[in-house]
């Protein structure tokens, strides 16, 4: 049985559907709130954002950054099934902030 006090939670975000641009404002809004709300990062693991290349940022949660920065600098990149892989090895529970064909993907 999994402890669920000991679940970490990533987020997702971005994609080369033409809802990229609703994805990043949904992404920017509840990652504001999340840092308002002062919730301890402990609990949260990793931001995944694909870019509209399709191609995979990956970083890790820090309420000291603002949330242009998980969309910053592109030097470790990886394909969504390399993400994937994961995300599965790292048993995270994934937040989608995806639209369109994305979802479809992540199904």
């Amino acid at each position: 049985m999994n402890n669920l006090s000991k679940q970490k939670i990533s987020l997702i975000f971005g994609g080369v559907s033409a809802e990229h641009d609703l994805s990043l404002r949904a992404f920017h809004n509840i990652y504001t709130e999340l840092q308002q709300q002062r919730n301890p990062d402990t609990i949260y693991q990793n931001v995944y954002y694909i870019k509209e290349d399709g191609l995979v940022i990956k970083k890790p949660f820090n309420f000291a950054k603002e949330a242009d920065y998980y969309i910053s600098r592109h030097d470790n990149t990886m394909t969504v099934l390399e993400t994937l892989q994961q995300i599965k090895v790292n048993n995270e529970y994934v937040f989608s902030l995806l639209y369109g064909g994305e979802v479809q993907q992540f199904k």
